[in-house]
């Protein structure tokens, strides 16, 4: 369980840490809204939205190492919390980086099959889905969801993978265009990343920092 969520000392930190995967959760889905309607309007939204969530991310890194540079040493709990808005930023700039080939997939018109979009929806969701989960843990410390967290994210990245190999068959027997391959596969290697940062956040959140594990600084 993620227990600096009861430390008096991270209090603070840790309604920080859950804002940003509130905003997380809130990104994910102008973004897919955006690709999926074809709005540019949306996708503009995603871009304030992200600009917002990179400048938390930086507010709670900042708070960290004054911490660090005060004391002198890096406690157990600031490197699981650094480590946790590491992952929060890598998923803010792949959500970036799936709105800008929404926008190249707009700006020229490609169309996508109903099974791509099926599939993308799908893996859209469960992102949805794994930071409110995320989110609920934060507010709770519930292993169960912890746990279910964790099963979740692991089907969907089976399914993530599924899907691009059936993807690539489609594609060698000439029933996907590669114009349109190479942007729906472009979006399923962002979302199977971001999945991946969200494995490793679940994998942070169960650890104990434990009262001695604090490092000194070298140097």
């Amino acid at each position: 369980m993620a227990l600096f969520l009861k430390s008096k000392n991270y209090g603070n930190l840790a309604k920080e840490l859950d804002q940003v995967a509130h905003d997380l959760e809130e990104l994910t889905g102008v973004t897919f809204e955006g690709f999926l309607r074809h709005s540019k309007t949306c996708l503009d939204r995603a871009v304030n939205l992200g600009k917002r969530i990179e400048g938390e991310n930086k507010t709670i890194t900042q708070r960290v190492l004054a911490e660090k540079a005060a004391t002198g040493e890096i406690q157990g709990t600031s490197v699981l919390i650094m480590g946790v808005v590491n992952h929060f930023e890598t998923i803010r700039q792949h959500l970036e980086k799936i709105g800008q080939v929404s926008r190249t997939k707009i700006t020229d018109g490609v169309l996508f099959s109903n099974k791509a979009v099926d599939e993308l929806s799908y893996l859209f969701n469960s992102l949805r889905d794994s930071l409110r989960q995320v989110h609920d843990i934060f507010l709770t410390d519930n292993p169960i969801l912890l746990n279910y967290l964790q099963e979740k994210i692991n089907i969907c990245r089976q399914e993530a993978t599924r899907f691009t190999s059936e993807h690539e068959e489609r594609l060698i027997k000439g029933v996907c265009l590669p114009q349109s391959s190479s942007i729906y596969l472009s979006l399923t290697d962002s979302l199977k990343d971001i999945l991946w940062h969200m494995s490793e956040i679940g994998q942070l959140l169960a650890k104990d920092p434990g009262a001695g594990s604090a490092e000194k600084e070298v140097g």
